[in-house]
């Protein structure tokens, strides 16, 4: 399907088309992409454990998307929407993972997913995917349809200023310019960025991550995404 405006699916049927693309056997030791190799044992039961790992790949992924590795990033999420289907923010950054790879069409159909779902970010993810093509009155309407369901989210702001400015119309953009001065900048978490930073980690005192993902970057190599110093305690 093609990146428009189109009338929305119902969350079973998007999830369906989208997010559960050629599925392996879960109680399968490995997946065809080594990386993200799920052991058996944590998959044997269908509840708790599965929820677990599908976090633990979604917070990898992130760290890859945040490291530009936007084609591993891509994987992650796709296998981490295998383990859980119902799982708006992967597939809203695994849609954001795709536009950085010129996939836009594909990126379409993943923000396409997490708004059936109600995720109002995906708004956001469709006004880039527009943009993308050019298509910049339906992409302010996307804008203004996140601009209401997140009211206090800067980079709403911020990305209809720019476009603003590309389409001439100074006074909107510094209109909206000024609302991003007012909203507290950079509180998102750098990894999900998607809810905002509740930690400091020590020693580098840097405060750049939630608690979820701070406790995944500690598990996973136990350095700092800023600076990369070495993490010897973090704060909550």
């Amino acid at each position: 399907m093609g990146c428009c405006p189109s009338a929305e699916a119902n969350p079973e049927q998007a999830a369906e088309e989208v997010g559960q693309q050629a599925q392996p056997d879960a109680t399968q030791s490995s997946s065809p992409h080594g990386e993200f190799t799920v052991e058996k044992e944590k998959i044997k039961h269908v509840d708790e454990p599965v929820v677990d790992v599908a976090d633990e790949l979604f917070y990898k992924a992130n760290s890859l998307a945040y490291d530009k590795r936007y084609v591993e990033a891509v994987r992650a999420f796709g296998e981490s929407i295998r383990l859980r289907p119902k799982f708006p923010k992967a597939f809203y950054q695994r849609g954001m993972a795709r536009l950085h790879l010129h996939q836009i069409d594909e990126a379409w159909e993943d923000f396409k997913v997490a708004l059936a779902y109600n995720y109002p970010l995906a708004h956001l993810g469709r006004a880039k995917a527009l943009l993308a093509k050019n298509d910049t009155n339906h992409a302010l309407g996307e804008l203004a349809k996140a601009q209401k369901l997140r009211p206090k989210d800067s980079s709403v702001f911020r990305l209809r200023a720019s476009v603003y400015r590309e389409m001439g119309d100074d006074d909107a953009a510094e209109k909206d310019e000024a609302l991003v001065a007012l909203l507290v900048e950079g509180r998102d978490c750098v990894v999900c960025m998607d809810v905002d930073r509740s930690t400091r980690l020590l020693p580098c005192q840097h405060s750049s991550m939630c608690g979820p993902c701070a406790k995944a970057c500690v598990k996973r190599n136990n350095r700092c995404p800023i600076c990369s110093g070495v993490i010897v305690k973090v704060e909550y």
